[in-house]
């Protein structure tokens, strides 16, 4: 099962995306959606907002109804998990939201429209132009003051591969203890 939260559509893509590669079911975090089945692996799908996680109050709550080893998290947002200062803050977040029992966090890049953003958003966006031209040497300054007002898209599909490898080797291990469970050789 897979579970987004997306304000403006990338976890959304990214949610269907990996929904289309797993023949998985996916939902909108607003959706009313049954349990997970046992051991079926959940993915949530969490967009990064002003330092947080966009709906993180419903994403934890969806993810109490699995264990931990069936839990997937995947964010999503414009900062670069490359850069080290940008994966530690996001794997705190994340710890933050939902403790740290899970598999590897799976970082996803999304896109942004200014022209779509909701008004308080977009004065947040300038609040931070301003703070991002105070600190021009910071990580990404350039990219952001660069594409600032622009349509941005740095959706790459290509980054759920490793995701993609994971659930596939949890649905073995699944069907390999439920084999063994069952007295079926293997």
């Amino acid at each position: 099962m897979i579970i987004y939260a997306s304000k403006y559509g990338s976890g959304r893509a990214y949610a269907h995306e990996l929904a289309r590669r797993t023949g998985m079911d996916v939902y909108s975090a607003d959706d009313k959606m049954p349990s997970p089945a046992e051991n079926e692996p959940l993915v949530l799908f969490g967009s990064l907002y002003a330092g947080g996680l966009y709906k993180a109050k419903k994403l934890r709550k969806a993810a109490s109804l699995t264990a931990p080893e069936n839990l997937f998290i995947v964010t999503c947002g414009l900062c670069s998990p490359k850069i080290e200062k940008n994966h530690q803050a996001i794997e705190e977040m994340v710890e933050k939201t939902f403790g740290a029992q899970h598999n590897p966090v799976c970082m996803v890049r999304g896109a942004m429209d200014y022209e779509a953003l909701s008004k308080k958003d977009a004065i947040m966006m300038a609040m931070f132009r301003k703070m991002v031209q105070k600190n021009p040497d910071e990580p990404e300054a350039e990219l952001f003051l660069e594409t600032y007002n622009r349509k941005v898209d740095l959706i790459d599909f290509s980054s759920l591969d490793e995701l993609e490898k994971q659930l596939e080797q949890h649905r073995k291990w699944n069907e390999q203890n439920n084999a063994n469970k069952n007295g079926s050789p293997h």
